[in-house]
């Protein structure tokens, strides 16, 4: 809920004209925007380590992050169907004409919007307590002694497959963040029409395809079911370039067929991270896996900055017009619109390349694992812990 609410504001922040007036809004979003995402940030780190600790299995770690990624998305189309009705409740509506078309908008959006927001937070803060209620951490470390956060980090920068996933999961964050930057973008001045159908449509493919998670992982294994996806998504995304702004039903097809075969990757590339600390305990003795999540998030929180940053920078290369002061869409160059579809197709689609060819170099398999699970299990058994 965090997450979905927070990309609204970064829009609005990144439209706030900077001029005296609006000066210290201005500061005041960016103020509360990083607070928001340091707090989140705080939750995420142990929410996300917990996936680690649930059980040794690895298959029913893959199936805990399944649930995990589905409640994630349903939650993300709840915000994106609910927030605006919520928005024109708490606030009002009255009706302006907008390019020509009259439409109901919210009579005092500053009163809507903020119980709004009170109003995810009070049901964040609900579910949050009922996740750390009813979870139970099932895998204990072989040995408990204590040692240094450079001990630590040394066996992490020398922990092979983790070094893979952190940047098998910056390039996915980065055609991710670039796309979704894109697509308003896109739908403003390409397609000429609203995308938040566009957008939930998406994320419900993406939880059909979340539920083939287990058996494909089964039959093809996580390495070449990654690698697969993110090729599979490349194409998709790439062959958007080749179509033309009036074959919606293109547009949405590629989209919907992108959403669905990707639809595992979140779930697989969190339950590697799980099978990662499995790796490091294995060879090192000593498991840190607050440490694995921790800088696995590190990693996602830099390629969000840098996936945030490339837009910007790509829109200004391709001399994209601001809107006018009266809020009326500037008329593109041929040369805008061009950047703007590589900003929607080509350019995420290289970066998903990346990730999959970074990918090759992933050396966990499935008898890999099933030989770290035997060991681990053994040593604990052997010391009196409890594997179960």
């Amino acid at each position: 809920l965090t997450a979905s609410l927070a990309t609204p504001t970064y829009q609005a922040t990144a439209l706030v004209s900077i001029n005296e007036p609006n000066q210290r809004v201005l500061v005041y979003a960016y103020i509360t925007y990083t607070l928001v995402f340091m707090a989140y940030t705080a939750i995420n780190i142990p929410y996300g380590a917990l996936l680690g600790v649930l059980s040794p299995k690895s298959i029913e770690r893959t199936a805990a992050s399944t649930f995990r990624f589905i409640l994630a998305f349903a939650g993300g189309i709840f915000v994106s169907l609910c927030t605006e009705p919520l928005v024109k409740f708490f606030g009002g509506t009255k009706k302006e004409i907008i390019e020509g078309v009259e439409k109901l908008v919210p009579a005092d959006p500053q009163t809507g919007w903020f119980w709004t927001v009170v109003c995810y937070a009070i049901l964040a803060v609900i579910l949050f307590t009922i996740t750390f209620l009813t979870t139970k951490e099932r895998v204990i470390p072989e040995q408990r002694k204590n040692t240094s956060l450079f001990q630590d980090l040394g066996d992490l920068v020398k922990n092979r497959p983790w070094i893979v996933l952190l940047f098998v999961g910056l390039f996915q964050i980065l055609a991710g963040w670039t796309r979704g930057s894109a697509t308003g973008y896109y739908f403003n001045y390409y397609v000429n029409s609203e995308f938040g159908q566009f957008v939930a449509m998406g994320m419900g493919a993406g939880i059909a395809g979340m539920f083939l998670t287990k058996p494909l992982t089964s039959i093809f294994g996580k390495k070449l079911l990654m690698i697969l996806m993110n090729l599979s998504l490349a194409a998709t995304t790439a062959a958007l370039f080749f179509v033309g702004k009036e074959d919606t039903t293109l547009i949405y097809g590629l989209h919907l067929l992108g959403s669905f075969v990707s639809g595992p990757v979140p779930v697989l590339l969190w339950a590697m991270y799980a099978d990662v600390a499995d790796y490091g305990e294995w060879r090192n003795h000593r498991r840190a896996t607050g440490l694995v999540f921790a800088a696995a998030t590190f990693a996602q929180k830099l390629g969000g900055a840098l996936g945030s940053a490339i837009p910007g920078w790509a829109l200004a290369y391709y001399k994209f017009q601001q809107p006018l002061e009266d809020g009326t869409r500037a008329t593109q160059s041929d040369e805008t619109i061009s950047g703007i579809i590589i900003m929607m197709s080509l350019l995420p689609a290289l970066f998903l390349v990346f990730a999959a060819l970074t990918m090759l170099f992933y050396n966990i398999n499935k008898s890999l694992m099933e030989t770290i699970e035997s060991d681990l299990t053994a040593r604990k058994a052997r010391d009196g812990g409890d594997a179960s």
